[in-house]
């Protein structure tokens, strides 16, 4: 009698336990249907990089100045702009927690040296410039304090066929545009 028993209940179980899978399956294949449904919906169509506009971080805003263009998104804080005609110029921004000191002394030991700082509007970009007339580089990193640190950029050029003092006279200008563009917040 135990047996059949264990037999019936065992029929019982197969029985119902078929039943409440594809019962459930219905219930997820429609809800997930629709919450597909709602996220292909709600999702923004996302702009390519090189269409970007502004660049926004939780410490700045960078608009992309006309003729540039975004090198990347903001990750991180950090974020490129792009000069894609000559003289090409790479301006990398960015948040730090150093204060303007710190700044100064990392430029320093690493051989840069200390050109006029650059005023826009209320805000003091401290700038420094550092060249190598071998491989034709030249760079300018410059920060700004902001909030309990500091907002960077550094800026360097491509390749170009100009004479390099006038290279370093458009790095400037580059890095001036570049400093009219950024909103602290």
């Amino acid at each position: 009698m135990k047996k059949i028993l264990l037999s019936l209940a065992i029929a019982a179980m197969a029985i119902c336990i078929p039943t409440a899978c594809s019962s459930n399956s219905e219930n997820n294949a429609q809800g997930a249907d629709s919450t597909a449904t709602d996220s292909v919906a709600k999702a923004p169509e996302e702009i390519p990089v090189k269409d970007l506009k502004e660049l926004e971080s939780d410490h700045y805003l960078a608009k992309v100045p006309e003729g540039w263009r975004a090198g990347s998104r903001v990750v991180n804080s950090s974020c490129v702009i792009e000069l894609p005609e000559s003289p090409f110029t790479y301006a990398s921004l960015n948040f730090s927690t150093k204060n303007i000191d710190e700044f100064k002394a990392d430029c320093e030991k690493n051989g840069y040296k200390a050109i006029d700082d650059v005023v826009v509007g209320d805000k003091t970009w401290v700038a420094f410039y550092k060249e190598n007339k071998e491989e034709k580089e030249q760079q300018i990193s410059a920060a700004t304090p902001q909030g309990d640190g500091i907002v960077t950029a550094r800026l360097h050029n491509g390749a170009n066929m100009m004479e390099f003092d006038e290279a370093r006279e458009a790095l400037k200008a580059n890095f001036k545009t570049i400093a009219e563009n950024i909103t602290l917040k």
